[in-house]
């Protein structure tokens, strides 16, 4: 498939596809001087950028939001 075809299904632009293609982070191929993707490729990229549910964190270890590290330093002593 073209890349505005797949754009269309991460969604981002055509542009932003080809810059990622051409930093090797998204397989694809080159016919005819214009990138092609199949659909597996379009499949293993989402994969790729796909974000996984994290674990919650600690609120304990987490700084009080708004301060430096070294404010809240100060503030606890």
């Amino acid at each position: 498939m073209r890349l505005d075809e797949a754009a269309a299904l991460f969604p981002c632009t055509p542009r932003w596809l080809a810059n990622q293609i051409r930093a090797h982070r998204i397989p694809a191929r080159k016919i005819g001087g214009h990138w092609r993707m199949t659909e597996g490729d379009v499949e293993a990229a989402l994969e790729a950028f796909c974000n996984s549910p994290a674990e919650p964190a600690d609120v304990t270890d987490t700084p009080r939001l708004g301060l430096t590290v070294a404010a809240a330093r100060r503030r606890a002593s």
